[in-house]
């Protein structure tokens, strides 16, 4: 049963963000909280980037893991076009930096090593084709941190209309989180190992709190393309945890690690025992964000109105009427009869009604009634034979074929040939046979010629005479 959805109000979900409340609401009267996050005019009136994004939205809607904010789907509004995806009551990573400016090393190795988690599973889940679903643009903006402690990489499905500033620029800062391929051939021109590049720059500045080679002004491109990866100051990254960030940053894509899970497990192994719970997360933004109770609070007010508005809202409606069953008109028996076009038995119909007999004619005894004649077919163009068949009239009407049963039609055909080709040797054999009887029997004429008598012919009985005398005529 398709949802429903309804704006609740503003989310504050951060600069350039078009993320609302909202509700899903279901005719069974079931609500939850979503999030809606409005495409922008511009996208409207193109027909392609709106296809487009709709069907980024779709496939993202497949995608479930826990360290990925799930996309629900795309929905057409009365306020306009808008990406349904989960609310997960949570803060982004960007603004707990801007609050505490650099987090503990135990806190932001499980931030990044869980958002590793997600993103391999999005490269794995891949593309309709078959290629891995990068999201190229993992940065402290497209990380929530729930106030559970379970962190959640957001975005896809929505990278192809990512926020933007006047003038068609990016949102300010997106440049700083880019690996080197990307400053060459652009943010859409993304591989696995993009991915890993940008987790690991953002594991930096989660550490130290800025952002390599940011200070160098114009000259920071130049930078990512040709300088190695700062080491952080005042030994804030133990040295094997450095090792593991200059490989996952490298410049040349083939030397860093070849997935995030690898990369994840690279942090679990430099920092044994060190990485923070899902509980220490919770604990620190429950702490950081105390002011946020309130707000927080607000949200789950507004949530609760809206849920209860909507049911008192079904409960004024009056109950559906339930159409009355309508029952099909009973089957005209005598038709059916007469044409056989009926799925049950003609055992099962009533007898047909006899036609009016015609008076006989005189001096004849009264008949019985003719049976009446079936309706002439209607001829086409050209007609074919009528086909024999022993099935049911039911599977005669019906467009399936009736069920077949015994040896294909070839076996037949085979076998019919096999049985010709024997009468005819056999018939054959006879002829020969009797000919050469014939000719066993019946005497060559030179026979007669080579001195043998002919056959004896019988003689015609001499007359006799009426005094008994053989040889007499019986003259004078």
């Amino acid at each position: 049963m398709a949802a429903r959805y309804q704006a609740l109000g503003p989310l504050n979900a951060g600069e350039g963000s078009r993320a609302i409340l909202g509700l899903e609401l279901h005719d069974d009267g079931a609500a939850k909280p979503v999030v809606l996050v409005w495409v922008p005019d511009e996208a409207i009136t193109d027909p392609v980037t709106l296809r487009k994004i709709r069907k980024e939205t779709q496939h993202a809607a497949k995608l479930e893991h826990p360290n990925i904010v799930r996309v629900i789907g795309f929905a057409q509004m009365a306020e306009g076009y808008a990406r349904i995806v989960e609310y997960a009551d949570a803060e982004s990573l960007r603004r707990i930096l801007t609050s505490v400016g650099k987090l503990p090393l135990r806190l932001a190795a499980k931030i990044v090593a869980d958002a590793c988690a997600g993103s391999h599973y999005g490269h794995l889940a891949g593309n309709d084709d078959g290629t891995p679903l990068v999201h190229g643009d993992i940065r402290p903006e497209t990380i929530l941190l729930s106030y559970a402690g379970v962190t959640k990489v957001t975005g896809y499905g929505g990278l192809a209309f990512a926020p933007k500033e006047l003038g068609g620029q990016r949102v300010k800062g997106r440049r700083a989180h880019c690996a080197p391929e990307q400053l060459i051939a652009g943010r859409n021109e993304v591989i696995i190992a993009t991915d890993v590049y940008l987790l690991g720059l953002m594991l930096y500045e989660c550490i130290t709190g800025v952002v390599p080679w940011l200070e160098l002004g114009e000259g920071f491109d130049q930078a990512v393309l040709t300088q190695p990866l700062p080491v952080a100051p005042d030994g804030l990254v133990p040295a094997a945890l450095q090792a593991v960030l200059e490989k996952a940053c490298h410049k040349k894509a083939q030397h860093r690690y070849a997935t995030p899970f690898l990369l994840k497990e690279a942090i679990e192994q430099a920092l044994p025992g060190q990485i923070a719970t899902e509980a220490e997360v919770a604990t620190f933004l429950a702490e950081v964000f105390q002011q946020s109770a309130q707000l927080r609070a607000q949200r789950r007010a507004t949530i609760e109105a809206g849920v209860t508005d909507y049911k008192k809202r079904r409960a004024a409606q009056p109950p559906a009427a339930k159409a009355p069953a309508v029952r099909p008109p009973p089957p005209d028996i005598e038709l059916m009869t007469q044409t056989g076009k009926h799925g049950m038995p003609k055992a099962a119909t009533s007898a047909p009604a006899k036609s009016p007999e015609r008076a006989p004619a005189k001096g004849q005894g009264k008949k019985a009634a003719a049976p009446r004649p079936a309706p002439a077919r209607e001829e086409t163009a050209d007609p074919s034979p009528p086909r024999r068949s022993a099935r049911p009239r039911a599977y005669e009407e019906a467009d399936e074929p009736p069920p077949r049963s015994g040896a294909p039609a070839w076996v037949w055909v085979a076998l019919v040939t096999l049985v010709a080709t024997a009468v005819g040797i056999f018939v054959g054999i006879q002829v020969m046979t009797a000919a050469g009887g014939d000719r066993r029997q019946a005497p060559p004429v030179a026979a007669f010629d080579a001195g043998r008598p002919p056959p004896a012919v019988a003689s015609p009985t001499p007359p006799v005479d009426p005094n008994g005398v053989p040889g007499a005529t019986g003259a004078p």
